[in-house]
């Protein structure tokens, strides 16, 4: 069997033995560890070189940099949700996400992968009453851990994300 057949293989099964759970990208924010749905996120980029800021706006508004030909405006999540701005180094990404037609670039500290959670072992989340909680709508209790699910929609619709 040739390299790529044995490719193929391995990603049906790996499709098959999950085809019934939750798919999620985890990521750190805020020192924890959370997920969401990976259908919200279109990619994920390192932090370009060349960002533009745009004075007069809140600290977690990053700026504006080239996406494929589009404008991005990036914003600092963990700073949104009430932490400290990320250090831009090699571990921090930007989740790209569209929205209404238009890309949002949302930066992270950290991007830990894809998992995958049985269905059954998703629960009501229990808020610990800080700002990240607004967005936390369920949670995943798999393998020892609590995985709280970040809304990306929910951010991206937040009245102070979207200025107004």
């Amino acid at each position: 069997m040739n390299e790529r057949a044995q490719r193929e293989q391995a990603n049906d099964h790996l499709f098959s033995e999950h085809q019934d759970d939750w798919r999620a990208l985890s990521f750190i924010l805020r020192g924890r560890t959370v997920t969401a749905a990976s259908g919200e996120m279109t990619e994920i980029i390192e932090i370009p070189e060349s960002i533009t800021m745009v004075p007069d706006t809140p600290e977690w508004m990053v700026g504006l940099t080239n996406f494929h030909g589009e404008v991005l405006p990036i914003s600092d999540l963990q700073c949104f949700v009430g932490g400290s701005p990320i250090a831009r180094d090699y571990q921090s990404k930007i989740l790209v996400i569209k929205n209404r037609g238009k890309y949002v670039g949302l930066m992270v500290p950290s991007v830990l992968g894809i998992r995958y959670f049985p269905k059954n072992s998703k629960r009501q989340y229990q808020a610990l009453d800080d700002r990240l909680d607004l967005f936390i709508y369920d949670e995943f209790e798999f393998e020892g851990q609590v995985w709280p699910v970040v809304s990306m929609a929910a951010i991206l619709a937040d009245k102070q994300f979207l200025m107004e």
